[in-house]
């Protein structure tokens, strides 16, 4: 377990001392019961703050990110993100790229993927697109 725990420690300080500056809001999206019509009420719940080690998709041929491409899953202009693995992640988010204020995405449909060795998530990916009116919908 020693040999994990260094490797979530190189990689946390790799991403921190190599990444952007990020703040990430976390919100709590409630749907009413009644009506399905209703739009659902988004409320911030968190923000986190930490970097985030930011790349462009590159779909060489035979790589998850083509596969993704192809699919329609992920967009050519999306960005991929590196985050520590002890950063909680859901659909439900905004990351802010640079500090204080920046550009504003969302987590794509794909949402995220995490590869824990031995259950120790060392690193997440996630695939964001940029929010053109820097805003979640009923934000």
């Amino acid at each position: 377990m020693a040999v994990w725990n260094g490797m979530l420690t190189d990689v946390t300080n790799l991403i921190n001392d190599e990444g952007q500056q990020i703040h990430i809001n976390h919100y709590n999206v409630v749907r009413s019961a009644s009506d399905y019509d209703d739009s659902p009420t988004v409320t911030l719940s968190g923000t986190t703050w930490g970097s985030g080690l930011i790349m462009a998709i590159k779909a060489n041929q035979g790589s998850q990110e083509a596969a993704l491409l192809e699919q329609g899953k992920i967009k050519a202009s999306d960005v991929k993100i590196y985050l520590p693995g002890s950063y909680e992640i859901t659909d439900t988010m905004k990351v802010m790229i640079g500090s204080p204020t920046g550009d504003a995405y969302s987590i794509t449909g794909n949402g995220v993927t995490s590869n824990p060795p031995v259950g120790t998530v060392v690193y997440k990916l996630a695939f964001l697109r940029y929010l053109t009116n820097g805003s979640l919908s009923n934000e």
